[in-house]
């Protein structure tokens, strides 16, 4: 596992980390990282990996393949990208916190909806100046969710594709990264995932003078259950 490992600036509980044989059929890949996390202490309750890519692009794609266990409590259980201003090393996602515009802007597709009942719904997870509070978040600003369809399923213990377009407008080269998966306490929990391009895929850019320039991002969220074609890996 350490070869996997050593690929990325921060990573958590490797010991729940493990390359195995099931991948989605039709995948040129040899294996998936399946991500174990208990929830129970602090070493356990995360497992992820963060990689900070510093060529600088104004146009994101990521696409990846997951497969959840069933019955599972998800929580914060996704591929996560976006950048920081100025980089970091590790992943910093201020929770409850809305960005200024000018430090950090991050996108998220997870099981959002119906997590531990079978096949949770999808949704966006993002944090960015412009994003919303609610009536009974008590001037907190959690993750926006911009889908709210109940069609938009991880089928239970079936793989599926994710491909997440984003757009920026501005341009700052900040960091990037990816791949986090959690249980909440008292779980125990898997998540398989395969992704294409996390190594090459280029790093997001934001605002660089608070107020003054706007960050804007349109994602395209692009969701297949059915297995990739043969031999696609773009």
């Amino acid at each position: 596992m350490s070869a996997v490992t050593s690929r990325y600036q921060d990573y958590k509980n490797a010991g729940g980390m493990a390359l195995v044989t099931d991948k989605p059929s039709g995948s040129c890949g040899t294996a998936s990282m399946k991500f174990t996390a208990d929830g129970g202490n602090v070493a356990t309750q995360a497992t992820d990996l963060y990689k900070r890519l510093d060529a600088g692009q104004d146009e994101l794609y990521v696409r990846w393949y997951a497969k959840y266990q069933s019955g599972a409590p998800w929580h914060h259980t996704g591929v996560w990208f976006g950048g920081y201003n100025p980089p970091s090393n590790w992943p910093n996602p201020q929770a409850g916190i809305r960005p200024l515009g000018n430090d950090r802007v991050s996108f998220a597709v997870e099981p959002v909806w119906g997590s531990g009942g079978p096949n949770p719904v999808l949704d966006f997870y993002n944090y960015w100046m412009q994003m919303h509070t609610c009536s009974a978040c008590g001037g907190s600003y959690w993750g926006n969710a911009l889908i709210s369809r109940t069609a938009f399923t991880s089928s239970d213990n079936t793989w599926a594709c994710v491909e997440v377009h984003a757009v920026d407008e501005v341009s700052l080269e900040v960091a990037f990264f990816a791949t986090v998966s959690r249980g909440r306490a008292g779980s125990s929990a898997s998540r398989r995932l395969e992704t294409e391009g996390t190594e090459q895929a280029p790093a997001s850019r934001i605002a660089s003078k608070p107020g003054n320039e706007r960050h804007r991002s349109i994602c395209r969220p692009r969701y297949d259950n059915s297995a990739p074609p043969a031999g696609d890996c773009r």
